[in-house]
């Protein structure tokens, strides 16, 4: 794709490989977002679990939706590459499609961040063991 997405960040300052120290608060980022099933972490929480000075999420991104960003982008960037793919195999449109919505149905299933709407979905949650 074509676009660049823009986090107000100067590019030089964004993630660049999987070893830098932005990629492992972006990895600390996510994995706390999917403990907690909410995206409302701290960023001293973020640096913690990534092992990393809390300084250094505000050199790499700016602030914390400049992080949201980034994490944004990496995943958009990991899922298309993965609907890519799909598109690419020698399969029926419909059977794409069947793939495609099963992968949303288990990524649901195995990350489901959202805050319920109403108290009845809260209950349910929580009997789920979602919360």
């Amino acid at each position: 794709m074509a676009s660049q997405l823009n986090t107000g960040v100067p590019a030089n300052r964004l993630p660049a490989g999987k070893n830098s120290t932005a990629e492992k608060l972006l990895l600390a980022a996510s994995a706390l977002m999917i403990e907690r099933s909410s995206i409302e972490v701290s960023l001293s929480d973020i640096a913690q679990k990534s092992g990393v000075n809390a300084a250094l999420v505000k050199y790499h991104f700016g602030n914390k939706d400049g992080l949201l960003l980034a994490l944004l982008a990496r995943d958009a960037a990991t899922e298309m590459s993965n609907l890519e793919y799909l598109l690419s195999q020698p399969i029926t449109p419909t059977a794409k499609l069947k793939l495609h919505i099963a992968g949303i149905i288990r990524a649901y299933h195995r990350f489901p961040l959202h805050e319920p709407a109403d108290p009845l979905s809260a209950a349910r949650d929580q009997r789920r063991g979602r919360r």
